[in-house]
């Protein structure tokens, strides 16, 4: 692109046909390459003269005319050209026959400097805010001509090219990897609400992107930072899809980052970067403390317990596929022993053991692009209604066979729960479009000797910063009251991410579940201890500050069969690094 800048300008200046009429005090030069960059198309202001750009051609330069043909000369000329092309910068009105300059934000040339200031700078100071380079860039909607950034789709010759495609909406299909990007949390603090109306300009959209890709460095998330392993992390997200959804949105937007001035947009190029393989041991880890209050009429689930868990996550790339991972855990109850207290506190308790060890990696089978967990990992079945627990096997999931469409997801697992229950499971999890979810799964394990499959059904509608979900599940077996049926009603407000301080998020869960439709349930409460529960629990959570996390959940439930009544606070301050 250098090459080719100077010798179109060259040919600005050799024009075989002069412009006819010019005055004596214009350089013959200047008349050429203002006639051939107005026929160009790229000045802005459509009604600017010859006369008014060759002035303002010359107007720096202060050479002798009869000069005007030495090599030397020619070269400023040409670079002075140059740089108007370059930069992108465009003429756009005229005033008191001053010639004034339209400068597009940030660029790497500078000004091009002019004779006593006669070409200044035409921005206006209520176009944009401040727009800052660091790691959370901020979205702002001012005014261009009385009209919100965004709304304005037609060019006008007062605008110049880089504000016209600033103000462009930004293409359909970046709202959806968008969406996954702030499930992930790495747009907040936006998240869902400014993705709501599919209004995006794309200079919004690029600033998003920035943020994602900045945050995304920041927390090092292709190492599995602490929060990937925590259970409010949404587990449908693969590390390696966000990589995938920032690289295509870093493409797309690479002009409009660069000229924005974050310096991310060095690495937006029209072919993927190759990350340099770093194999280095990579330690993360999450400390909790929790505490639990039962009250109940049954001395069975009358108890309370208070401990402290210690979590180290071990990553070690084997290379540029394949990691192996480990989980070494500390769990120590701090309540005085009961005979109750064993329902809470293992045998294990106080010990240290390595919990899991598993390797995750990419292949392909029968031409599909999969990727494996296999070893002694965790599940997260039916947005953990069915299971949230450790599971020993192995886990495929995959896109399907087109990689660019991540509508659907499929997931299946073979293995061990409770260290020696077989597990299988198949699930698909479908995103019709931005605002609604779906999911769909077959669960069938040993049970202890009663083979049991479940089947479930699920969507999640999303409502601006609310999130409202159902879930039905039918067991192929009943209960102990005669039941198989189970369905999960959940509203939720907000966004928690225990690594942005002040995000919060509020859930409201309804259960009515047969004993038969979970193995382990992913809540707090004690309904994994029951056969069957129906009740309704509350939960809060807020970071407080970064990485530490405060959570209180209240749980007010009923075993169907005992008919036992378990009321349950549960609260947690944890700290990840």
């Amino acid at each position: 692109m250098n090459k080719i800048i100077p010798i179109l300008c060259l040919t600005l200046l050799l024009d075989p046909f002069p412009v006819q009429a010019q005055s004596s005090q214009i350089s013959k030069w200047a008349y050429n390459a203002a006639d051939k960059l107005i026929k160009s198309g790229l000045i802005a202001d459509k009604n600017i003269t010859i006369d008014e750009l060759a002035k303002f051609l010359i107007s720096s330069d202060t050479s002798p005319s009869d000069a005007s043909n030495t090599s030397s000369d020619e070269q400023m000329r040409i670079e002075k050209i140059a740089q108007i092309l370059a930069t992108e910068k465009n003429l756009i009105t005229k005033k008191d026959n001053t010639v004034v300059f339209s400068k597009n934000l940030k660029n790497t040339s500078g000004n091009i400097s002019t004779k006593n200031n006669a070409v200044k700078s035409a921005i206006n100071s209520d176009i944009y805010s401040t727009v800052t380079t660091n790691d959370n860039p901020v979205i702002t909607r001012k005014r261009v001509n009385n009209e919100p950034i965004g709304t304005t789709n037609k060019p006008t010759s007062s605008i110049p090219p880089l504000l016209q495609r600033f103000n462009e909406p930004a293409p359909e299909w970046v709202y959806e990897p968008l969406k996954r990007l702030n499930k992930a949390g790495l747009l907040s603090p936006d998240d869902a609400k400014i993705l709501l109306n599919h209004d995006l300009n794309r200079r919004e959209a690029a600033i998003l992107t920035a943020r994602a890709y900045n945050l995304n460095k920041q927390n090092n998330i292709i190492n599995v930072p602490a929060y990937l392993h925590s259970e409010s992390y949404d587990n449908n997200i693969d590390t390696q899809i966000i990589s995938t959804d920032i690289q295509s949105l870093m493409q797309e937007f690479s002009t409009e980052i660069q000229a924005l001035g974050y310096a991310s947009g060095k690495d937006a190029f029209t072919k993927k970067v190759e990350e340099p393989f770093d194999s280095s041991l990579k330690i993360k880890g999450e400390i909790r403390y929790n505490i639990m209050t039962n009250s109940s009429t049954s001395p069975k689930y009358n108890w309370d317990d208070h401990r402290i868990r210690t979590r180290i996550y071990l990553d070690k790339p084997i290379d540029s596929n394949w990691t192996a991972h480990g989980m070494l855990e500390s769990d120590k109850s701090l309540t005085s022993s009961n005979e109750n207290s064993s329902y809470y506190t293992e045998d294990k308790d106080g010990k240290i053991s390595l919990d899991r060890y598993y390797i995750t990696g990419k292949t392909y089978l029968f031409n599909l692009p999969v990727n494996i967990d296999a070893g002694k990992t965790s599940a997260y079945l039916a947005e953990g209604n069915i299971l949230d627990s450790d599971f020993k096997g192995i886990k495929l999931s995959t896109f399907g066979p087109d990689q660019a469409n991540k509508s659907t997801l499929y997931s299946l697992g073979y293995g061990k729960v409770n260290d020696t229950q077989n597990t299988f499971y198949i699930e698909a999890h479908h995103t019709a479009n931005n605002d609604i979810d779906y999911l769909a799964g077959l669960y069938h394990w040993n049970n202890y000797g009663t083979p049991t499959s479940i089947y479930t059904l699920g969507t999640d509608y999303y409502v601006g910063n609310y999130t409202l979900g159902a879930m039905y599940l039918k067991a192929s077996e009943q209960d102990k009251n005669n039941s198989s049926n189970g369905y999960v009603l959940t509203a939720k407000y907000g966004y928690n991410r225990s690594w942005i301080p002040g995000t919060y998020e509020i859930d409201t869960h309804y259960y009515d579940m047969a004993g038969t439709t979970y193995i382990n349930h992913t809540m707090s409460g004690l309904g994994s201890y029951m056969n069957g529960f129906k009740g309704y629990s509350a939960g809060w959570y807020y970071t407080l500050t970064q990485n530490i996390l405060l959570g209180i959940e209240y749980y007010d439930l009923k075993d169907k069969t005992s008919l036992y009544n378990v009321k349950t606070w549960w609260g947690q301050v944890s700290y990840s690094f």
